[in-house]
């Protein structure tokens, strides 16, 4: 389990044509298998008929990484590396080749993959993902509205709200804020609360 990491903001492109041909840098997140799959989907939709649809992935401690028929370590390899130097997680890069004539030679295919997806990612909006517990309890209306003026700092995103006779919340809360998350609560309900974990997810802090 990983208490944070970084991801962006997708889907984006980037393209550049080198010597005729066109590559087309899709960054897109991923967090899975199945999530790879329908990233290339998505890809070849977009771009049908392409020469080819080379790609790289990081999710959840794993690495994907194809040439799809570029020769062997010239796209894919090189597309994994950027990723691995930009710190992000949970992401694929697919870049999208149109031939236009010209053979590049394999360096030339190495530096165009590189530059392409670095390109791409340099462009691309940075968002750290923390590990987080789902807080559930009720309040009244008064203390909910002091809830509200005291939880940001605390927790990440709005909580999710339900208005009867009174206030349900849902709070994501970062693990390392658990702590004095339920010292404020108590403190708000006078201890007149009872708190409730609904599992854990990652969420944008």
């Amino acid at each position: 389990m990983r208490e944070s990491y970084v991801t962006i903001k997708g889907p984006l492109e980037h393209e550049v044509t080198i010597k005729g041909s066109r590559f087309i840098s899709c960054i897109l997140p991923c967090s899975s298998e199945s999530d790879l799959e329908e990233g290339l989907s998505y890809v070849k939709e977009r771009y049908p008929n392409a020469t080819h649809y080379c790609y790289a992935a990081r999710f959840s401690s794993n690495e994907r990484f194809s040439d799809n028929g570029e020769p062997s370590g010239t796209a894919g390899r090189p597309m994994i590396q950027v990723l691995r130097g930009s710190g992000v997680d949970d992401i694929i890069a697919v870049t999208v080749r149109y031939f236009g004539g010209t053979l590049l030679g394999t360096g030339g295919l190495v530096q165009a993959y590189s530059d392409t997806t670095s390109e791409a990612i340099g462009s691309a909006q940075p968002v750290r993902m923390l590990y987080c517990e789902r807080i559930a309890f009720k309040c009244g209306y008064q203390e909910y509205n002091r809830f509200l003026s005291e939880c940001n700092a605390l927790i990440c995103g709005r909580p999710e709200e339900s208005f009867t006779d009174v206030v349900d919340l849902i709070s994501n809360v970062p693990l390392e804020n658990r702590e004095r998350f339920l010292r404020m609560v108590n403190d708000i309900t006078r201890g007149n609360v009872h708190i409730r974990t609904l599992g854990y997810i990652y969420a944008e802090g």
